[in-house]
């Protein structure tokens, strides 16, 4: 049994840590890649070194080892399936309520109260973003026990992201291989330097790398 919580990541990059917060750029996309999905009706970009593992087209490329992976999906939010995990629920009703929550929010706003329905048993911590083209997402670090056992070390497990567009629920699980392992509190330290982009590790760098795929996200309807 696996223990999660989403600890609140301001997506930002800092010019540096005494002038604080500055505009989060992709910076040069030439070489990227464009994701579009016309039946969803939105599009991003990301390193050509970078796999999707696309849920909504069922393709994917999990025994491809060599490349960084992360995972894409999207549901209509009146018809989707019910879902029940050691990390949450997913049903029509909560994902409906998410959406009415992220509507009323504004830029820095925490999204809490939205990712506590759907694991109501952890605390969250999350923040409101909008994308270099418009799109609000609400975003985080998810935090993961191996098991429920108390002495079970705790790992940073993915970043992830909450959009919606129309009556439609999109979702980025971007997740971390052989991540740092701490204690409870320890981690929370760790995450919180992470969203300050203060933390010297890998972790760090895969963070940032995820915020400028997210700052390129746009609705093509």
């Amino acid at each position: 049994m696996v223990a999660c919580v989403v600890v609140g990541a301001y997506v930002y990059f800092y010019n540096n840590q005494e002038e604080g917060i500055s505009k989060l750029d992709a910076g040069d996309t030439t070489n990227w890649e464009t994701y579009l999905n016309d039946k969803y009706k939105f599009k991003f970009k990301y390193p050509s070194d970078y796999l999707i593992n696309d849920f909504i087209n069922n393709q994917f490329h999990d025994d491809e080892k060599s490349k960084t992976l992360f995972n894409l999906g999207a549901e209509d939010i009146y018809t989707m399936e019910v879902a029940d995990g050691a990390c949450g629920s997913h049903s029509t009703q909560i994902s409906q309520n998410q959406k009415q929550i992220l509507d009323k929010k504004q830029t820095g706003d925490n999204f809490d109260d939205g990712f506590a329905l759907s694991d109501s048993d952890t605390h969250h911590y999350s923040k409101i973003f909008i994308s270099d083209y418009g799109v609000k997402f609400a975003y985080g670090i998810s935090l993961c026990q191996g098991s429920l056992e108390e002495n079970e070390p705790w790992t940073i497990q993915a970043y992830e992201a909450l959009l919606f567009n129309g009556d439609n629920e999109i979702s980025f699980y971007f997740p971390i291989q052989n991540s740092v392992s701490a204690d409870q509190g320890e981690l929370y330290e760790i995450a919180n330097q992470i969203s300050q982009n203060k933390y010297n590790g890998k972790e760090q760098q895969s963070y940032n790398n995820y915020l400028k795929i997210l700052s390129t996200l746009s609705f093509t309807q």
